[in-house]
Formats: structure tokens, C-alpha cells, sequence
């Protein structure tokens, strides 16, 4: 009886064990919880606002400081779009919803460091924002959402923030949203809760 050779089995599994921990050390994933805070006016006609940002975190290795990072976020309240046109009023509520598409690059400050917290890095980036649909309300409750006009609902954006991350898979962020499409829009704030896979 002829014996089986094992041997390439078990080749083959070796190497593609390696390759599929390489991948996972150089691809990673994740999930973003946090809210935004913005004045979405110059002249704070409608006072301060906030809203949620959540989505979805895709990472890629680039060095051992730096990673590539892409997000598909849901985003409430930034101010990222002008309206053409909207009543000189006071403003009670306001509910602006966005699509919001950052791309960054991450810079490791601090390298893994257990005994305090696990590294530190800062992001510099660009972000795409479309308003996908809005409703605003003056402080007598009426719905003036039908008087605002939008001559264009999309936005392009710089963003600048810090990350804490408290272990391997669990990060603080904060960022700055400022647009560069828009005139007088003012800038958005986030602080977010990051869980990466």
C-alpha cells in the first residue's frame, strides 16, 4: 500500500497561515461611535448643534508609522453645506443628515507602550460629504423645512485629529472638520469611540 505524503499538505497550510496573519496585520477594520458638534452658522443664528457620527473604519499598513485609513460614515449636524437660500429666523431645530466619506493618513506618535496605554497617533486628511436629507423647525415649532434651498449638496473637506488608543482594539478620536468648498461655513467637531476588529 502505497504511503500518503503529507508533507506539501502541510506546506501549503503553513504558508497560507502566514499570508493570512500578514493580511491581518496590514488590513483592519472597525466600527466609529461618536457625535459631532457644530454652530452651523457664522452669526450663530442657529445656535449650537449637535449629532451623531457613526460608520463603518477600513485600515491599511503602509510602515511602521504610517497607515492608510478610509471611512463610510452617517453624520448629523456637521456643517459641511451651504444653503442658498433659508428664512432670516431664529432657529429651534435643525436635523441635517450626511454621508461623509474621509480618507486619511495616520501617523504613529507613540509606539505600543502596555504599561500606560497602547499607541498614539494624529491624522491629517481629506472627506467628501453629501446632504442626503435636512428638516428645520423655528422656535415657534414651525417646519420651514420647504423654505430652504440648496443650490448644491455636496462638500469637499480637510480634517486634522488625534487618536488615544487604549489597547489593540479600542481608540478615542477627536477631529476638526473644516470645508474648503463652502464659504462661510465654520468648523465641525468630533469625538468618537473607535472599536477595530
Amino acid at each position: 500500500m502505497k504511503r500518503l505524503n503529507f508533507y506539501p499538505l502541510f506546506i501549503f497550510l503553513f504558508f497560507t497561515s502566514q499570508i493570512l496573519e500578514a493580511q491581518e496585520r496590514r488590513f483592519g477594520a472597525g466600527i466609529a461611535l461618536g457625535a459631532n458638534y457644530s454652530q452651523l452658522n457664522e452669526t450663530n443664528q442657529f445656535g449650537a448643534y449637535y449629532g451623531l457620527n457613526t460608520g463603518l473604519i477600513g485600515t491599511m499598513t503602509l510602515s511602521k508609522r504610517l497607515q492608510l485609513g478610509i471611512e463610510m460614515l452617517y453624520s448629523m449636524n456637521g456643517d459641511y453645506v451651504q444653503p442658498f437660500s433659508f428664512p432670516e429666523t431664529e432657529y429651534r431645530n435643525v436635523l441635517l443628515h450626511h454621508l461623509e466619506v474621509p480618507i486619511h493618513i495616520d501617523y504613529l506618535l507613540k509606539k505600543p507602550d502596555k504599561q500606560w496605554f497602547y499607541k498614539f497617533d494624529a491624522s491629517l486628511g481629506a472627506a467628501y460629504a453629501t446632504l442626503l436629507a435636512f428638516h428645520a423647525e423655528d422656535i415657534a415649532g414651525t417646519n420651514l423645512t420647504e423654505r430652504i434651498a440648496y443650490q448644491d449638496r455636496y462638500s469637499i473637506m480637510v480634517q486634522g485629529g488625534l487618536t488615544y488608543y487604549v489597547s489593540k482594539h479600542i481608540g478615542l478620536n477627536t477631529r476638526i472638520t473644516v470645508p474648503v468648498t463652502e464659504k462661510g461655513r465654520l468648523y465641525t467637531l468630533s469625538a468618537r469611540l473607535l472599536f477595530l476588529i
